[in-house]
């Protein structure tokens, strides 16, 4: 299967991963997953990173790093991400632009997001795995 994590989920998979659901672990260090990060992640943490650096104190470097060691992959935003927005957003849900292209990466390109957010999970036809 082919995932997309969270921010957060990001983060507790690669420093505190008993943090998660032992599902959601298996998942995630399963060989014949793939795992993918978007690069709003790495721009959201080191956001967070300046803003608050006790709170966050990682930044997009190690992050970055951390992600290869783990063996995820990093995807770019691009247009087909983009073209999804109007559809999230008609939602009305929340505002949160890091969730709102999240959700839209997820849609077209047909991965399961993986959240710990139930403000996402109320979003409709995207595929996703809560805990």
């Amino acid at each position: 299967m082919r995932f997309l994590l969270d921010t957060h989920t990001l983060i507790w998979a690669l420093f505190d991963p008993d943090k998660l659901p032992v599902e959601i672990q298996l998942a995630i260090s399963n060989l014949r997953n793939e795992i993918y990060v978007s690069t709003a992640s790495l721009w959201e943490i080191e956001i967070k990173n300046q803003k608050r650096p006790l709170t966050m104190p990682y930044n997009s470097k190690l992050i970055e790093l951390s992600i290869s060691n783990a063996g995820y992959y990093i995807l770019p935003i691009d247009s087909q991400d983009i073209n999804n927005i109007d559809f999230i957003m008609q939602q009305n849900i929340h505002n949160d632009p890091f969730d709102h292209i999240l959700l839209s990466t997820a849609k077209s390109r047909d991965l399961c997001l993986i959240t710990h957010d139930k403000t996402i999970s109320k979003y409709k036809d995207v595929q996703m795995k809560t805990y």
